[in-house]
């Protein structure tokens, strides 16, 4: 008898101690869940404000920034290229590569690509605006790779201003007789 009382009583410590030991075991999870809460919200508002930050930094920008997809598409551009280009925001984003540079600068653009990757250097190029005219640039690229595709990024610079200054200044140089008018 007494030791079916000792037996029940041992069983409803172990009872008691077991169902302590879960209610511990719930706090601690649940309060290492809202630490994980809290860190994914933390994780997620600095995510958003890059976002933001990048989208504020794409219309401040003075210079061309172009992003073109693996086929060559245009994925994005902001104001200054669609300033620079001609084009509405939406004919912009179905525009291709070749429509943005002359026949003779396509050529010259893979050798381009592989010179960005490598070296980081500004290379001069022409555009083609939407009315067909064109515009002297200096150019520069990176590729970003995702998911085994690659993307182009282009910062692209409208230098028609200096070099127009460039061709005055070559002008005026000359001797005064040799000035072409």
């Amino acid at each position: 008898m007494i030791r079916a009382v000792v037996w029940k009583e041992v069983r409803e410590q172990g009872l008691i101690a077991i169902l302590l030991a879960a209610l511990i075991l719930f706090v601690l999870w649940r309060g290492e869940y809202s630490n994980r809460l809290g860190a994914q919200d933390d994780q997620d508002t600095e995510h958003r404000v890059l976002i933001l930050h990048f989208e504020k930094l794409m219309t401040l920008v003075r210079d061309i920034v172009l992003l073109f997809g693996p086929d060559g598409r245009v994925v994005d551009g902001n104001r200054a290229a669609i300033a620079a280009y001609g084009y509405s925001s939406d004919d912009f984003r179905r525009l291709g590569i070749g429509d943005l540079f002359p026949p003779e600068e396509l050529a010259r653009l893979d050798a381009m690509w592989d010179r960005f990757d490598t070296s980081g250097d500004f290379l001069e190029a022409l555009c083609r605006r939407k009315d067909g005219s064109t515009f002297p640039v200096e150019m520069n690229g990176q590729s970003i790779p995702v998911n085994d595709k690659v993307y182009r990024q282009c910062l692209v610079r409208d230098v028609s201003r200096r070099k127009a200054l460039e061709s005055e200044m070559a002008r005026l140089s000359q001797p005064i007789g040799d000035r072409p008018r």
